[in-house]
């Protein structure tokens, strides 16, 4: 979120960055699936294929959402609802695989909401929110929410190896929509825009390189609130070293709520 934020303060077109950032991601994730074939003959790609298609395609829609929520609500309203949304995997999986949940955890995953929106970085206004506001807040909501459980079904019914397909198509299925957008619109990307885009590409193919790393031995109830907390404050940190943003009293009720949320979701 610091990234896209820091590539808007420098002035970079959202759409050709986001299609460069799904380019790269896809290049790498390409490379990684070459290094680790090893037994992916063995494997049905075709179930990989249609998830990390279908999730491509959530990743793409999730961009208009996006940058409809920045513009309306702001970063931090915006960063408090991406992060808020893992409450759908970790419904999913507690429901759906019978992922182990105590008290401590569900305290845990009712304090995610009020932390996620307590702790949000400062926003330069302070708008109104208004039905449009509120749809875009919504749909980005439950967006999120899906892209995280094609996650947890990705690490459930497909093997390491095709694992490795999936990621690989999901950014694969991302670029190709993005660049085709960018042809109908006759956009070329700046120097600028392909700067900040190899950057993002990388950070998100780490990303989901280690989170399907992660789902494959913590379970999605611990690691999702775990991830959503850490991501926001480290966030909350960024503002506060990057842009000299002052620390909040409701910042620093929210830090304690995250701390809590750590503490709680690791109670077996």
């Amino acid at each position: 979120m610091q990234s896209l934020r820091f590539a808007q303060l420098r002035g970079t077109q959202m759409l050709p960055t986001i299609a460069v950032n799904y380019v790269v991601a896809f290049l790498a994730s390409f490379t990684v699936l070459l290094f680790r074939s090893e037994g992916l003959p063995s494997v049905s790609p075709w179930l990989p294929l249609g998830m990390g298609a279908f999730n491509g395609v959530l990743f793409i829609a999730s961009v208009p959402f996006l940058l409809g929520s920045f513009g309306s609500t702001g970063v931090g309203v915006t960063t408090a609802t991406l992060r808020g949304a893992t409450l759908i995997p970790v419904l999913v999986s507690w429901y759906a695989f019978q992922e182990p949940m105590n008290s401590f955890r569900w305290i845990a995953v009712g304090l995610l909401l009020p932390a996620m929106f307590m702790i949000r970085p400062r926003d330069a206004t302070r708008p109104d929110l208004t039905v449009k506001t509120d749809l875009f807040l919504l749909a980005l909501f439950v967006n999120a929410g899906l892209i995280q459980t094609m996650h947890k079904l990705a690490e459930v019914y497909l093997e390491v190896g095709q694992q490795e397909i999936y990621k690989t198509t999901v950014f694969g299925t991302a670029a190709l929509i993005s660049l085709v957008i960018l042809l109908v619109q006759r956009r070329i990307p700046s120097h600028r825009d392909v700067k900040f885009g190899c950057l993002l590409g990388l950070i998100n193919t780490c990303t989901i390189l280690f989170l399907m790393i992660a789902l494959n031995h913590v379970p999605a109830v611990v690691l999702y609130p775990s991830v959503s907390s850490l991501t926001i404050l480290i966030n909350v940190v960024l503002s506060w070293r990057l842009w000299n943003e002052t620390l909040l009293r409701r910042q620093l009720v929210g830090i304690a709520l995250v701390i809590a949320i750590l503490c709680l979701v690791n109670v077996k």
